[in-house]
């Protein structure tokens, strides 16, 4: 049996991830945070991780996360396609010095997103909905 909780339902309010304003809370997600920039993403997740971990109390924790390509800038997280591809690069090595599981949000471009989660739903894939590599992302890919 498989449950897709976030960690709100494993930590009390205050201790994982504070709800975000206008109710966004969907996986640890750059946007989750406006306060952290690409750069400091991968730190956020790995706080945010030993906290479910913890409160998982031995449970499995599988991470899901992603960087659009493009939308909507908010905060100091800007979705790009160098962005993007830093951030896979940053968060994949994160994860496998770690051991941690995780699913990578996502793997093609969802064009009936377009008009959902602040102009970025469409844009989450590494693949475009064509089934082209986005640009950089060859340049991770390659590496891994």
């Amino acid at each position: 049996m498989e449950t897709a909780e976030d960690n709100r339902a494993w930590c009390p309010p205050g201790h994982a991830r504070d709800e975000q304003p206008g109710g966004r809370d969907d996986g640890l997600h750059e946007e989750n945070s406006q306060d952290y920039p690409g750069c400091s993403a991968v730190a956020y997740i790995d706080t945010q991780y030993r906290k479910t971990v913890k409160a998982a109390q031995g449970k499995q924790v599988i991470v899901e996360t992603g960087w659009p390509s493009a939308g909507q800038t908010i905060g100091a997280a800007v979705p790009g396609a160098g962005n993007a591809a830093t951030f896979l690069k940053n968060f994949g090595t994160w994860a496998d010095s770690r051991g941690v599981k995780y699913y990578y949000f996502e793997a093609f471009d969802e064009l009936w997103k377009a008009s959902r989660e602040d102009g970025v739903g469409s844009h989450w894939g590494i693949w475009d909905q064509n089934g082209t590599l986005k640009p950089r992302m060859s340049a991770v890919l390659g590496a891994r």
